[in-house]
């Protein structure tokens, strides 16, 4: 009679503060023994975790394609700003590129102490007086702070998905327009970009086509 392989799988978990969960396999039918240290539940998920923020990192640094010294920020950018960031984009529905091409246009991804000459903050570079009208008036919280990194990511990436919904053209967002609106202020949106060089120059970085 053929013998059928058995293979005994014996996990061990010990507490939570535990380093290792040894994974003991063995095989009958060769006599082999083979020992396997997993880490902790824990440890995995944070290895996990670790792994998707560097490969989230090393897919925007691909896209915006920048010299290794203006993507310092990003590169230091705390794994749950990066990660609540990325959950906004796609909750939202906001093409990669033209998203965080916009972020590091705006903020180079630095939150902390980033706040331009017209006072625009954090990493969306959010003004206190646009922050204020939209989470008001369109989000209607009014306990947000501009200050607090995943406040600033929602408002800032909320703001970006509502002025698109502002710049449609046959069904279609006009994500030129969008960028306008961002960059040179909602009204001046359908104005002739020779009219703020600096504009034409964010646009077409972020858009990626020549204007």
């Amino acid at each position: 009679m053929k013998k059928t392989a058995l293979i005994i799988l014996a996990l061990f978990l010990t507490s939570s503060n535990a380093t290792a969960i040894p994974i003991i396999l063995y095989s009958y039918n060769n006599h082999t023994f083979n020992e396997v240290s997993y880490q902790s539940l824990e440890q995995k998920r944070h290895t996990r975790d670790e792994i998707q923020y560097y490969s989230l990192k090393e897919d925007i640094k691909k896209n915006i394609k920048a010299k290794t010294a203006e993507l310092r920020y990003l590169n230091k950018i705390p794994m749950d700003d990066l990660f609540y960031m990325e959950n906004m984009r796609k909750s939202l529905n906001i093409p990669f590129s033209i998203y965080y091409r916009l972020i590091y246009q705006e903020s180079r991804f630095k939150h902390h102490n980033s706040k331009s000459e017209k006072n625009a903050i954090g990493y969306f570079q959010v003004t206190p007086n646009t922050f204020k009208w939209f989470t008001e008036k369109k989000l209607k919280k009014g306990n947000l702070n501009i200050y607090n990194p995943k406040h600033n990511i929602y408002v800032g990436a909320s703001y970006l998905k509502y002025l698109s919904s502002k710049c449609i053209v046959k069904d279609k967002v006009k994500w030129r327009y969008t960028l306008s609106s961002y960059n040179a202020g909602f009204s001046r949106r359908y104005k002739s970009l020779r009219e703020f060089p600096e504009t034409i120059n964010y646009v077409r970085f972020i858009y990626n086509i020549e204007l």
